[in-house]
């Protein structure tokens, strides 16, 4: 039973190098005219390849959807920014029968129209001689 065994890995060491040699010529070459022989791609046959090969693969969908829904994120967050509205710290106005109580979008209509935080007061400085 040794011998059987030792004279197996005997074969298969010796039989290990052969398999990795380099392939001989008849195969390089008979790999090479197949390659010669593969037509050019036009560029919307390219593209219905790329998107055959992009619907193909469930976790590149997955994560497309998720790079959407971030980007869609980030987007609320830069115009809330951009308005003034932090959910943490919301504006109100302390009188808000004088006013808007906070800013918000308003209307009905096909455009929305912004609201913000009250009127703009303008102070108007009149002499004293002036409202005798």
């Amino acid at each position: 039973m040794k011998r059987t065994l030792l004279s197996l890995a005997a074969i298969l060491f010796c039989a290990a190098p052969a398999a990795a040699q380099q392939p001989t010529l008849a195969q390089r070459a008979e790999a090479e005219v197949l390659e010669q022989q593969t037509p050019t791609l036009t560029p919307e046959l390219w593209l219905y390849l790329q998107e055959l090969r992009r619907q193909e693969d469930p976790m590149q969908a997955v994560r497309r959807n998720a790079e959407a829904r971030a980007d869609q994120r980030r987007h609320r967050i830069a115009s809330s920014k951009w308005f003034g509205v932090s959910n943490s710290r919301p504006l109100a106005s302390p009188t808000p029968f004088m006013g808007t109580y906070s800013p918000r979008w308003h209307g009905n209509g096909p455009n929305g129209t912004w609201v913000g935080q009250g009127q703009p007061w303008t102070a108007i400085l009149v002499p004293y001689a002036d409202r005798r």
